[in-house]
């Protein structure tokens, strides 16, 4: 197994690089701070865990060690790159903000410092945010005012196979298309609703399956691994855990992004049935050392989901996929959606995910071994149509703005508060960024490194936009974002 499940918190802007250019910080603090990080992230663990020492406030590194701190930069600049600082976007006595470009992978990325006001004049807060290139989506797409046109667009310019799209705007799914073909060279149509794999867009169907229970009043946010748990053997660190810290991805379990190869062969000896193998690798994971201070530190996990679906299990009595498809899919007449890859023997012409390789795509072969285990399901193995999707966000979308539907609008909104933590900005299997307007944006995405998946939510502005492709290299990612802001920003 490669990636079990790859979620790009930040979903980067990717195009061809520009020249390297020289950012001219501002006199005084503020430039002092943003031009020594990135100084230090270039230059290392050492250099970070100076800057942290030196710039980040007491009352934060009390709640997130610099140690920590230096282990999530690093593990940034493993996965993404080197960051080029392009251009300070905003700046005030005490804050700044910087958009930097990801080396190699032409990706960008907001970085923003909150400093006191005062002394000792510390860093109380950094965001990270998603950036796009000057020019925007119309560098890349077009002006067009035309939904499918933009699509078009869209699909050349990501180079994927294929590349699925749809808008949903004032209540009602508006448009939604499919574009390109199943299989990297290939000239046979793709089905009408050709199924895509959603990747990590699937933990909120899981927060969803979690939120029901708490409506129902089976389940509370507060309640902790201890008490649900009481006859399983898991380490203290985790007893206090509540269902809170595991949607907010501050239980402090290890991610399972990856796994090694022997690994992969020891998790693949888990039980066969899907219930049994949660079971089996939840009493695994709690028995690991903590990733981050329990109840603290956001550490993104894959696992933590798969601990919450157990949880499910056990209160429900249904398998987490049952309650999934009977609670989800059924009453969203989310006809193609499913469990595990679209493309199968038995469905040969789905779209088939591609690897990116040399530049050129490699496709998967249908039943390929590469998947992500029972076990994981939870966390990133739902796949469906691209209208499935839609009518999925339609459902969220109507709730964030005060419709009772499936579950009491209040219910959904709570599921979405990301709760009292430092930096909050993840509820449920969603990620919060705050746009321009000050408006709140809800959104995943996903991918296990064939296919990548977006669902991005407006409530503000009643709209709601989703890009599904066959391929997940930067280029693809990047696309995504530009058409998702595109199509929600035509007008009626």
């Amino acid at each position: 197994m490669r990636h079990i499940c790859v979620l790009t918190l930040l979903a980067l802007t990717c195009l061809a690089p520009p020249a390297r250019a020289q950012i001219e910080y501002p006199e005084g603090r503020p430039g002092r701070v943003a031009r020594e990080f990135f100084a230090a992230f270039d230059a290392g663990p050492d250099a970070l865990r100076e800057w942290i020492t030196t710039w980040r406030d007491a009352a934060s590194l009390k709640r997130i060690s610099v140690d920590q701190r230096v282990a999530q930069f690093e593990q940034f600049r493993e996965m993404q790159g080197e960051l080029v600082p392009e251009l300070v976007d905003a700046h005030e006595a005490y804050f700044i903000a910087v958009v930097a470009r990801i080396e190699g992978s032409a990706s960008w990325v907001r970085i923003s410092f909150e400093l006191e006001q005062g002394v000792p004049f510390k860093v109380s807060g950094m965001g990270l945010q998603p950036a796009t290139p000057p020019g925007g989506a119309a560098a890349v797409l077009g002006d067009s005012t035309d939904p499918a046109e933009l699509t078009k667009a869209a699909h050349e310019a990501s180079g994927a196979p294929a590349l699925a799209a749809a808008l949903v705007r004032d209540g009602e799914v508006v448009f939604h298309t499919t574009n390109g073909f199943a299989v990297a060279g290939s000239d046979s149509p793709l089905p009408p609703n050709a199924r895509f794999h959603y990747g990590s867009v699937t933990k909120s169907f899981t927060g969803w399956i979690v939120a029901r229970l708490i409506e129902q009043g089976k389940l509370s946010r507060t309640d902790t691994l201890g008490e649900l748990l009481s006859d399983m053997e898991i380490r203290s660190d985790y007893k206090s855990v509540t269902i809170g810290d595991l949607l907010s991805h501050r239980g402090g379990i290890l991610p399972y992004t990856s796994v090694n190869a022997a690994l992969d062969q020891e998790l693949k000896q888990l039980p066969p049935a899907p219930r049994d193998a949660r079971e089996a690798f939840v009493k695994r994971v709690l028995n690991e050392a903590p990733a981050g201070t329990p109840g603290k530190s956001m550490n993104y996990s894959n696992a933590g989901f798969s601990i919450l679906a157990q949880v499910a299990e056990r209160i429900d009595g249904r398998d987490w996929e049952q309650q999934v498809k009977e609670e989800l899919f059924v009453p969203l007449h989310m006809t193609e959606a499913g469990f595990g890859w679209g493309a199968t023997s038995e469905r040969p012409d789905e779209p088939r995910g591609h690897y990116f390789e040399n530049e050129t795509y490699r496709p998967q072969p249908l039943d390929d071994e590469y998947e992500v285990g029972r076990y994981m399901a939870p966390a990133g193995d739902i796949h469906g149509s691209v209208e499935n999707l839609a009518r999925y966000g339609l459902e969220q979308l109507r709730a964030l703005r005060g419709e009772d539907g499936l579950l009491k609008s209040e219910t959904v909104v709570a599921l979405h508060d990301p709760g009292d933590y430092e930096d909050a900005n993840y509820a449920g299997g969603w990620v919060l960024e705050q746009d321009e307007a000050g408006n709140t944006i809800h959104w995943h995405n996903g991918s296990l490194g064939t296919f990548y998946s977006l669902l991005r939510l407006d409530p503000a502005r009643n709209r709601a936009a989703v890009v599904l492709q066959n391929a997940a290299h930067a280029s693809a990612q990047s696309v995504a974002l530009l058409l998702a802001q595109a199509l929600m920003d035509l007008q009626p």
